[in-house]
């Protein structure tokens, strides 16, 4: 009992003793029936059967252990993709191809002659996408030539209205050609449907930077262009306003004014225009020219103005005299 009861001594083989009317007999504990062979002749049924029709066994559930050569699946397998297609090219589609003419030439005349000679059965859904890889084939052909109501056409929901721009490319290239060749007026009426939008003048525009940048060199060259004939247009007033004045210094002062107010008031209505409000340093070289001129001007005016009330004052004191000696 010691000697086949513990961990090492595991394996070891027990000697029993027993007399010799009694019998021994040895059954082993992992036995290997297989009922005849039924699972080895059930496999090869199948494998006989597919054969018949170019078929892969990893086409149908359960039936994969056929392609192998023992029932025994490793861990990490290779990806038998290529097996499915080239099972589908050699077996399936030509028995489906096979079933299609049979349908057309025997099955679909029988139901409906004149309709059979201008429609023809065909069977689908050997191809058909997962859902990802129909999302992955929409993305990719919106980049090319679908529009956002093609998308909702083959999902089968419904497509927007013209007026929310479901009939416009997706396609980002096309898309830029588009702004730089269309304003958005005739973009909102050719695909959007806006009637009278490609004459309206507040959408007579392209979005493209380029154009948007010439537009601002061309309103700013306008803008200097205004400054400098404003600049021009005041140079000429106030040449004109100093040749008036001067011709008004002329005429009017009168050196034979009666009285001195007189004078003052020449001298007022002369002085007045030429007022200037900004300094030497904040203006233009041909202002220096003019406030250099009615510098000289107004000199000229304030000496005759002394003249004259000099003369005045005599005048005033020989009278004032000549009523004394009276």
């Amino acid at each position: 009992m010691n000697s086949i009861n513990s961990v090492t001594s595991a394996w070891r083989t027990p000697i029993i003793g027993i007399s010799k009317e009694e019998e021994v007999e040895w059954v082993s504990m992992d036995p290997s029936h297989r009922d005849g062979e039924y699972q080895l002749l059930y496999d090869n049924t199948a494998r006989a059967i597919l054969s018949a029709f170019q078929m892969s066994p990893d086409e149908l559930p359960g039936f994969t252990h056929l392609s192998r050569g023992t029932n025994a699946q490793t861990l990490s397998e290779s990806n038998s993709e290529y097996k499915l297609e080239a099972a589908r090219d050699v077996g399936i589609r030509p028995l489906l191809h096979s079933f299609e003419d049979f349908l057309n030439r025997y099955i679909f005349p029988l139901l409906d002659h004149e309709l059979s000679k201008f429609c023809r059965i065909s069977l689908v859904g050997l191809d058909a996408l997962t859902p990802e890889q129909e999302t992955q084939k929409l993305a990719a052909e919106s980049d090319v030539y679908l529009t956002y109501n093609d998308i909702m056409r083959q999902v089968e929901r419904d497509p927007l209205p013209p007026d929310m721009c479901g009939d416009v490319p997706l396609n980002p290239k096309f898309q830029a050609v588009m702004f730089k060749c269309m304003t958005m007026g005739e973009i909102l009426e050719k695909y959007c449907g806006k009637k009278g939008a490609s004459k309206d003048p507040n959408l007579a525009f392209y979005n493209d930077q380029g154009w948007l940048s010439w537009m601002q060199l061309k309103m700013g060259a306008k803008q200097a262009q205004v400054q400098t004939d404003s600049i021009e247009l005041q140079n000429q007033g106030q040449a004109m306003q100093l040749a008036q004045m001067q011709d008004e210094t002329q005429q009017e002062l009168d050196p034979n004014v009666a009285t001195v107010s007189e004078g003052v008031d020449q001298l007022s209505r002369v002085l007045k225009p030429a007022q200037m409000t900004k300094s030497e340093k904040q203006i233009t070289p041909n202002n220096k020219k003019l406030l250099a001129q009615q510098n000289m001007l107004v000199k000229k005016v304030m000496n005759a103005w002394q003249q004259d009330a000099r003369q005045e004052v005599e005048n005033i004191k020989n009278i004032l005299l000549k009523n004394k000696k009276k």
